[in-house]
Parts: structure tokens; C-alpha cells; sequence
């Protein structure tokens, strides 16, 4: 049964987790875990299967990451010590519940197709990842076939956080190296310019995924990040610039060049108003 795992780590609770579990609610029937503190069980508000951060037994590889880890765990409450240490959380979970088929979304993303139609497709590879450059990975929307590709993207990680390095630049790296692992189109036949793996299997899962650019230009980046009004911004680092694209709505669904995307990364928090 292929399963959709979100996690948070971490004392503040982010609300609009609750608006991105509703939303693939409403579009598919995978059955959604949440990996979370005990003490925020009760601020989760749909029906979904909780499981306590606190009961994850770590493994050899989550103490190793602990023990070398460069990564700054005191900026916005440990963010980035702690987007790095989800995948530790998600590989014991996965091994102790002894999942496969295993996807994973980052709390401000919306999803607007069912993705579980191309579980086929996904299944041809141990994982998937968004690219938005040839050397960083935008994790807002992965796939897993089983623990042991985790297993060995935790390596990278060990490897990277010991260097100060976050999970974007570990998860490329992983890709880069690895044949198992396939790039999720971001685009479809977008330029000439731009390597073919961004857009080389558009037309295997007729549909494309947003790493953050697109969620950014509709809706602007986080307010932490600049707290005047964003709307339009251009990722200065994604290969796909939005203000040379077709950016459009047809029947509350969002669509670039024509093509529907599965995912809206809302990189400014405000899901509700893109639900």
C-alpha cells in the first residue's frame, strides 16, 4: 500500500500542515502518515495515522548524524539540522513499519492530481527527486521505493552535514551519482538551453512537479525571507524561469506550458489562498 509521509521536527507548530493534508486528501486516497512531536497530536486536524517522533527508535546512521553534523540548528529553531534529520526519521519509520512505496511532501506543498495514477511509472526507479539545477534538489516532492535507497541517500547526508552542507545540495549530489534514482520533470519541451532531465519524462507521467519556483512566482516567498510583497518573484536558481513560461489555471488546477502539475510548493506559507 503506497503511503504519504510528512514530517516535522521541531517545538513551533506550522498550521498550515493541516491545509496541505486536506488538500491531498481531496485529490487521492494514499494513505498519509504524520511524523510528529506527541505534544502537537492534538493540532493535526484531519483523520490521518500520527506517529510519535519520541517513538522512532534512531538508528546507527541517525546517531552518526547527530555526532557529525555542521549543520546550524540555531537559526528558525533548527531548520536546517532539522530538514536534513526528516529522512533519518523517515528511513527508521520505514524500516520499523516495514513500508514500501513510500512518498514524501514538504508541509507548504498542495497537491493537485492523484499521483498514486502513476505508481507505475514511479516504481520504475528506487527514487525520484525535483532537480531545479544540475547541483540542488528541491525535496517538495520525492518518491521511495523501499528502505534501502534511503538507506544509502543517508550516507550522502552523513557525508554533506558533516561539511555544513544541507539536504539540497546532499539529495543532487545523491542523484548525480546514482542511476536509481530519476529527476521528476519540472517542465516540458521549455528551452533548448536547459539539460534534457528536466523535462525528459514529462511525457512518461504526463504531468510535471514544482520544485518552489512556480508556488514563488504565484505567491512569493516565505516572509521571513523578505517581508514586502513578493508576488512574482523569479527563483534566481531554478533552470525554469516562470516569467518566460505559461502560467495558468484550467477547471482550479495549475498548469505550466500547458502541462498540469502535480504540486504547488507555497513557499510563503499561505496555502489556504491556493486551495
Amino acid at each position: 500500500m503506497p503511503t504519504l509521509i510528512l514530517v516535522h521536527i521541531g517545538e513551533h507548530f506550522p498550521e498550515y500542515i493541516n491545509d496541505s493534508i486536506s488538500k491531498a486528501i481531496s485529490v487521492s486516497k494514499v494513505e498519509i502518515h504524520v511524523l510528529i512531536s506527541r505534544k502537537h497530536f492534538n493540532k493535526i486536524k484531519e483523520n490521518v495515522a500520527l506517529f510519535a517522533l519520541e517513538d522512532i527508535p534512531p538508528s546507527i546512521q541517525t546517531e552518526l548524524f547527530e555526532e557529525k553534523s555542521k549543520l546550524d540548528y540555531h537559526s528558525r529553531g533548527g531548520f536546517w539540522k532539522y530538514a536534513t534529520m526528516r529522512f533519518f526519521y523517515i528511513y527508521d519509520y520505514m524500516t520499523m513499519m516495514k513500508l514500501t512505496d513510500v512518498f514524501h511532501i514538504e508541509s507548504d506543498n498542495l497537491i493537485y492530481l492523484d499521483f498514486l495514477d502513476r505508481i507505475e511509472q514511479f516504481r520504475e526507479k528506487d527514487m525520484w527527486c525535483v532537480m531545479d539545477s544540475n547541483t540542488r534538489c528541491i525535496p517538495s516532492f520525492l518518491y521511495f521505493k523501499e528502505p534501502t535507497i534511503v538507506s544509502r541517500l543517508l550516507d550522502t547526508c552523513i557525508e554533506h552535514s558533516s561539511k555544513g552542507s544541507n539536504d539540497m545540495f546532499a539529495l543532487a549530489d545523491f542523484r548525480n551519482n546514482n542511476s536509481d534514482v530519476g529527476t521528476l520533470p519540472i517542465c516540458g519541451s521549455y528551452a533548448d538551453t536547459i539539460d534534457p532531465m528536466f523535462y525528459e519524462n514529462a511525457s512518461k507521467f504526463n504531468c510535471i512537479f514544482d520544485a518552489a519556483a512556480v508556488g514563488q512566482y504565484i505567491g512569493g516567498v516565505d516572509p521571513r525571507n523578505d517581508s514586502k510583497n513578493t508576488i512574482g518573484f523569479i527563483n534566481e536558481t531554478c533552470v525554469v524561469k516562470c516569467n518566460k513560461a505559461s502560467v495558468e489555471w484550467i477547471d482550479k488546477k495549475p498548469y505550466l506550458n500547458g502541462l498540469p502539475l502535480v504540486n504547488l510548493h507555497i513557499h510563503s506559507k499561505d496555502l489556504k489562498r491556493w486551495m
